[in-house]
């Protein structure tokens, strides 16, 4: 028998004898598969083809590489991958796989928040969208993650028991038959902060409102307190209130007027979407009214009377509901007295 040198083997063995041995799927995108495999003998002459089948078949010389990244591909599509080694354009054994693509990424998420629930919209350009299922996975800094998966072709979700006034991050995977998974895409969010009721009490005898509330559930930014009478507007952000056994916030406002009626309201901030305004109206206490600028004086006297002037009261201490004039005599004693309201 003669052997031809120009093949590492006899030609009555043939390279269909030869294989290629697994194929690993390296990497695997909604449009791309990087594989490589290993040929079950050393010899270093083969090329390699490469046969895909999915709704449309098509086949590509690899070369004597052994290993190929296949793009175009269409996302979520089961493709039948055989590589064919060829020495002397006799083909060799194959070997096949199949593989699905990732299907894609989700696009334009839309969020809508209230105190302790998130809605979540997305889109999915695949053209096997309508097949998908969704896997919502929703984690934040003080609370454990939590998962939820929607029904075929549903793309919008709603999970609730979150934390008011919590920052949250949302993560969405496309999935096929709940096996693969696409790449996720991901949303940060800001749940609502929470309303405070509360109530203010005048201090006596100053012109001074001290509110009290309870501290919210979940978490906040600070408070926004507003004073209003008339004309007069007042805005303050407190970041961090006194706590009151703490449980409860408490705030002074001080520098009002006597006696006046004022609207106050409080907003809970947040990271996200602040609370809801609570108002309320309140008035502050009065106290004695100031001297009088100018001390009165007797105008004219007669056998049985006198009359007296007096400068006008000031009433920024509070409305004057009466005053008194009180006559004495020289010795002190009194003479008269009269009032008036």
């Amino acid at each position: 028998m003669k052997v031809d040198n120009r093949f590492p083997f006899p030609p009555f063995l043939g390279p269909e004898s030869t294989a290629v041995s697994v194929i690993p799927v390296v990497r695997v995108t909604p449009t791309e598969m990087e594989l490589k495999w290993q040929s079950t003998d050393t010899a270093s002459q083969y090329i390699y083809h490469l046969d895909t089948e999915s709704e449309v078949s098509s086949d590509k010389t690899v070369g004597p590489l052994k290993a190929i990244t296949p793009s175009s591909l269409m996302p979520s599509t089961l493709y039948n991958i055989t590589i064919i080694p060829e020495m002397g354009d006799v083909p060799g054994k194959s070997s096949s796989i199949a593989e699905y693509t990732r299907p894609s990424s989700v696009s334009n998420i839309e969020i809508n928040t209230t105190t302790t629930a998130a809605a979540f919209s997305w889109q999915n350009f695949d053209n096997a969208s309508s097949t998908y299922t969704y896997r919502l996975l929703i984690s934040g800094d003080s609370s454990n993650p939590v998962e939820n998966i929607t029904g075929v072709g549903t793309t919008y979700a709603t999970v609730c028991g979150l934390i008011p006034g919590s920052s949250y991050t949302v993560e969405t995977f496309a999935q096929v038959g709940n096996v693969t998974e696409g790449a996720s895409s991901s949303a940060s969010f800001c749940t609502d902060a929470a309303p405070v009721n509360f109530s203010c009490e005048p201090v006596p005898r100053e012109p001074t409102l001290v509110l009290t509330w309870a501290l919210p559930p979940g978490n906040n930014a600070g408070f926004k307190l507003e004073v209003s009478s008339g004309a007069c507007d007042n805005m303050t952000c407190l970041e961090n209130c006194s706590l009151e056994n703490g449980t409860s916030c408490v705030a002074e406002v001080t520098h009002l007027n006597f006696c006046t009626s004022y609207n106050i309201s409080i907003t809970t901030l947040s990271c996200g979407k602040n609370a809801s305004s609570v108002q309320n109206t309140c008035t502050t206490d009065s106290t004695d009214p100031p001297p009088s600028v100018e001390a009165p004086v007797i105008t004219s006297v007669s056998h049985n009377s006198i009359k007296v002037t007096f400068s006008e009261f000031n009433d920024s201490h509070g409305p004057i509901k009466a005053y008194a004039l009180i006559v004495t005599t020289e010795k002190g004693n009194e003479g008269s007295s009269q009032g008036n309201q």
